[in-house]
């Protein structure tokens, strides 16, 4: 009797850890894609500042050099401030932002904590992943990737430079894509239900369309692509209002936040009906 009630815990035992190894594959092949385009995008976006330096186009280039300071700033504090990383993990993810590999980490903390079962802090650790990849996609990716389809789109009449932008723009929509619609799937994981991919096809085509308009207008050249831009944003301004209903709100949330919102409606970016 002994023996086979023996065989009966090692054999679940083993299902147990294949079933572990399965999920732990699943979320790694989730979350490392994601992680490294982000940094090969950080890398693109690097080469696509190098590169307007050197035509001159210093507004521009300023412009991004900014947001991707911003971006840094940013990750170190919500990394900093986090809850669920100890203070070494917490200066391992502060120098790896630096590279924008800080992603990539926290993806790393999270596959490690649902190996070590420990589920509410792998479900807070991946809160944390999607957070950080949206607030690096609205600073930084949204800046760079309208900096470059003005700069794709001005380099298609004969000007240096037109692989490097086109590149570093398909990166950059995969990058804005999946930092808007982890967030937002996330949050709403049960109504989305199995319409994951769907909402994200739909959302690279949106920001697909938004970029084309922009690079278009930033490719007229004067004050207009100004005006224009000011104009995407007073109409994200107003969407928010009659969604929010509450003009303050929104006005606070347009200035600070307003520049994704030329790309995106603000469920989007976590605020919408909770703003």
């Amino acid at each position: 009797v002994g023996a086979p009630r023996e065989q009966d815990e090692a054999t679940q035992l083993r299902e147990r850890s294949a079933l572990r190894k399965i999920v732990l594959m699943h979320k790694a092949a989730h979350v490392l894609p994601v992680a490294l385009i982000q940094f090969t995008d950080f890398a693109s976006d690097a080469m696509v500042i190098v590169q307007l330096a050197m035509e001159g186009a210093g507004a521009d280039w300023i412009a991004c050099l900014v947001a991707v300071g911003l971006s840094l700033l940013v990750a170190c504090l919500v990394v900093w401030r986090d809850g669920h990383l100890s203070t070494r993990e917490k200066l391992i993810g502060c120098v790896l932002a630096c590279a924008n590999l800080h992603v990539l980490y926290v993806g790393t903390r999270f596959i490690s904590a649902i190996y070590e079962g420990q589920k509410d802090k792998a479900e807070e650790l991946y809160s944390l992943f999607v957070w950080l990849k949206m607030l690096e996609t609205g600073i930084e990716s949204v800046v760079l990737g309208l900096v470059t389809a003005g700069a794709f789109v001005r380099s298609l009449d004969g000007g240096s430079g037109l692989a490097l932008f086109a590149s570093s723009l398909a990166l950059s929509l995969l990058s804005m894509a999946y930092g808007f619609f982890g967030n937002a799937a996330n949050r709403n994981a049960d109504a989305l239900g199995g319409r994951r991919p769907a909402l994200f096809l739909c959302l690279l085509v949106h920001l697909c369309w938004g970029v084309a308009a922009f690079g278009t207008l930033a490719a007229a050249g004067g004050p207009w692509w100004l005006l224009g831009l000011g104009a995407m944003v007073a109409l994200g301004g107003v969407r928010g209002v009659f969604e929010v209903r509450d003009v303050g709100s929104t006005l606070g949330f347009t200035l600070l936040f307003g520049l994704p919102l030329v790309l995106v409606d603000p469920e989007f970016l976590g605020f919408g009906n909770d703003l």
